[in-house]
């Protein structure tokens, strides 16, 4: 228990605790498009690239399973990275579920 929490009960103690914890971790700073107004990072950049990449090696529709299995990642970091080059014009979808390049 922190030294504030002491004198109050145990809710009370989790809720201020978890703040504390949470002040102390580093937060990712984004910076925002201002052209279009969206949150990017040079991860998000990075995944993007890594995501065109595989899919010019591959040299056909994919579904975002595959370059989950192909690049070892997490599946929501390459859906995100796809919905974006998606918006951007990047990519295609020829088929439900497939994406591949223009």
């Amino acid at each position: 228990m922190c030294g504030e929490c002491i004198a109050f009960n145990a809710v009370r103690h989790t809720i201020c605790c978890y703040f504390i914890d949470m002040k102390s971790k580093p937060i990712k700073q984004k910076q925002a498009d201002r052209t279009t107004g969206e949150w990017n990072n040079n991860e998000d950049k990075k995944m993007e690239t890594k995501v065109l990449e595989t899919m010019k090696d591959v040299g056909k529709p994919v579904r975002p399973g595959e370059i989950t299995k192909l690049l070892n990642v997490d599946s929501k970091e390459v859906s995100k990275a796809i919905k974006s080059l998606k918006n951007k014009g990047e990519i295609i979808s020829p088929k439900r579920c497939f994406y591949s390049l223009p």
